[in-house]
């Protein structure tokens, strides 16, 4: 939360406090301690990171296809079939993707940590991906 809310301006001016979902400033801290916080923006709320995504000309609407490893991943918990087009409420990091199946960094994740995840490319609750154009 403090290496959040450390660097100002703060997005949308919001300051974030440990009772805050934080599945997304856990995602923007990584890109933050890197450096990299010019690839994917700063955001502490998963819909309005999306809309960065977008402006950056880095989003993929498509939760059927194929992500890499170091792309942002979105889910929508309340739908579970594809095209997921919802409202995205948890974000993770993708840290590689081998037969089928993407494994994921996730803050805020279960039990309130920071877990490694397994969903199979498709999951029906993924709503869409970010591809940083690292260089």
């Amino acid at each position: 939360m403090e290496d959040y809310n450390r660097i100002r301006p703060l997005p949308v001016g919001y300051a974030v406090k440990e009772t805050d979902d934080w599945c997304d400033i856990f995602v923007t801290v990584v890109f933050q301690r890197q450096g990299l916080s010019e690839l994917i923006g700063r955001e502490c709320g998963v819909e309005r990171h999306i809309q960065i995504f977008k402006r950056l000309g880095i989003w993929n609407e498509d939760g059927n296809s194929t992500p890499k490893a170091g792309d942002i991943i979105t889910f929508n918990w309340d739908q579970n079939s594809q095209q997921n087009d919802g409202w995205a409420d948890h974000i993770g990091i993708v840290e590689k993707v081998e037969n089928g199946i993407i494994h994921t960094i996730e803050g805020n994740s279960t039990n309130n940590q920071v877990q490694r995840k397994t969903y199979r490319i498709g999951h029906g609750n993924i709503r869409g991906f970010a591809s940083p154009l690292y260089k």
